[in-house]
């Protein structure tokens, strides 16, 4: 297998860093703008399969040549690059996969355009793979599937700092994009699938130390297209994103003070600046390096065998210290990973624009987690019975 990955930082390095562990990977380029960069993670890893190479993706006929000679293709570029990526992928007769850090519906829509030229060239692109969307998605529909009548699917997931000092450590952990808070959530209620506002529909969650009590609330694109897959089929299904108790009146605030406005401002110097842009940039400027963690449950209520019965999902990854991958990173770059060699081996054989909770083994791709220490757990329960 032979894989050509766009962008050799955080990301890029821990999916190369996956790859080459196959026994049935002859080759990883791992791309890049930054020669120096790509030469160090050359240097730190030591591995004859790796192949770095100074790529600028304005270079259109460079890039399609590196591309036709992989199986697949992994972009950890900007988003924004994704769709360009994609269409020369579709050139190139290559596999394409997009890792996306936050759900961006207009690049999701501009890339269900290719999806009758794809399947014409017989090449398959998956957009959204990664932590969320993609690995959530993916274990939700493992967990309804393992069900015979299905009622309601829960999603709830967190990226937290190990030692957390007050919730502004969060902030500066995961700096978030504030568009995400911008567009109504997509869900299912009573049947129905509904566009509600973002940060409502608060609850509180307690876990084992270290991370204890949390609060949770409704979040952007998380579920990925289950609200569609799932309609008419099913009478709730919703995903929360879970935060230490505080982070939700911090982000309203931030929220109602208009520095998550996308219209832009002119200010008395005459400089033009648009709200949501300043925001981010200042959020990602205070990021810090600090312990992370990620914490999964997802539920999913039926019936199974004539009884009432919850299938529930509950995962804690620490990342891998040893090898310098972050939890948000590693929970990312595998499935990422898994994914590519699912598609460089034929495991997945759709062609087209393809949605990884519709096309992805599960069960294949549970037991990849688990090949590489990504614990999760399935317990089978009676229904919680609320007040």
């Amino acid at each position: 297998m032979r894989f050509l990955i766009l962008g050799a930082g955080r990301l890029g390095y821990s999916i190369t860093h996956d790859l080459i562990r196959s026994p049935r990977t002859e080759m990883v380029v791992l791309a890049d703008r930054d020669a120096h960069t790509v030469q160090k993670l050359k240097e730190s890893m030591a591995d004859e399969k790796i192949v770095p190479v100074e790529l600028d993706v304005c270079q259109e006929e460079y890039v399609v040549e590196l591309m036709a000679k992989a199986d697949v293709v992994i972009s950890c570029l900007p988003q924004a690059l994704h769709y360009d990526m994609a269409k020369l992928a579709l050139s190139a007769k290559t596999g394409f996969c997009a890792v996306e850090n936050s759900p961006d519906p207009e690049l999701t829509s501009r890339l269900k355009l290719l999806d009758e030229v794809a399947k014409d060239e017989g090449v398959a692109i998956i957009p959204s793979i990664g932590l969320s969307p993609g690995l959530i998605s993916i274990l939700a529909v493992s967990a309804a599937d393992s069900l015979d009548e299905l009622y309601e699917i829960k999603i709830r997931l967190g990226i937290l700092p190990v030692e957390n000092e007050g919730n502004l450590d969060e902030f500066r952990i995961k700096p978030f994009n504030p568009r995400e808070f911008l567009h109504p959530v997509k869900l299912i209620k009573e049947g129905k699938v509904l566009e509600v506002p973002a940060l409502t529909e608060q609850e509180s969650l307690d876990f084992p130390a270290p991370i204890g009590k949390t609060e949770a609330f409704l979040s952007f694109g998380g579920a990925g297209r289950l609200p569609e897959l799932y309609k008419g089929r099913i009478r709730h299904l919703d995903f929360k994103s879970i935060h230490y108790p505080g982070y939700l009146d911090r982000v309203s605030l931030l929220k109602e003070l208009g520095l998550f406005s996308n219209q832009s401002l002119q200010l008395p110097s005459g400089i033009e600046i648009v709200p949501c842009e300043l925001t981010e940039k200042l959020l990602s400027e205070t990021a810090q390096e600090a312990a992370d963690l990620v914490v999964i449950k997802i539920t999913a209520t039926g019936v199974k065998d004539d009884r009432p019965i919850q299938h529930v999902f509950d995962c804690v990854d620490y990342g891998d210290p040893a090898e310098r991958i972050g939890a948000r990173t590693r929970m990312t770059a595998y499935p990422a990973s898994i994914v590519a060699q699912m598609l460089a081996r034929e495991d997945i054989k759709g062609k087209g624009v393809l949605s990884p909770e519709e096309v992805v083994p599960a069960r294949l791709f549970l037991a990849e987690l688990d090949s590489r220490g990504i614990r999760l757990t399935m317990t089978e329960r009676a229904p919680v019975v609320k007040d």
